[in-house]
């Protein structure tokens, strides 16, 4: 009895641990979202904003993603799970307006994350406009 009453235990403070550990961060105003989502095997954005700011979504999306590549985002709709020439592996969902890009801690190094949660960092300022 004792022994199903710790395991049951342990498992409650495990389920309550794993799901301290995912952090989102959501930012909604009239016509703009964006929700900043991470945990241990991965890092997303989803980004509803103004079309006319795609422009610039897109090029710090070359500065940061395809950075090292002959790939660009300008000017593409993309719905696409792509790996490019610098080694970057990822899933994005692109076009005026909208964004969702999600990285997979696990098949990137951590260079290519840091590179990438300052790009996202800098995709929030240029739809928030700040």
């Amino acid at each position: 009895m004792k022994i199903k009453f710790l395991i049951a235990l342990c498992l409650m403070a495990s389920t309550g641990l794993a799901q301290a550990k995912t952090t989102t961060n959501t930012v909604k105003s009239d016509k703009t979202s964006v929700s900043v989502t991470e945990d241990d095997k991965s890092y997303s954005i989803s980004a509803e904003y103004n079309p006319d700011l795609a422009d610039k979504v897109n090029k710090c999306l070359d500065a940061g993603i395809a950075k090292g590549t002959n790939f660009s985002f300008k000017n593409t709709r993309l719905d696409a799970t792509m790996t490019l020439d610098n080694g970057i592996s990822f899933y994005a969902k692109n076009s005026p307006g909208k964004l969702i890009l999600k990285f997979d801690k696990r098949k990137n190094s951590t260079e290519l994350y840091n590179r990438v949660k300052k790009m996202v960092e800098e995709i929030k300022d240029i739809v928030q406009k700040k």
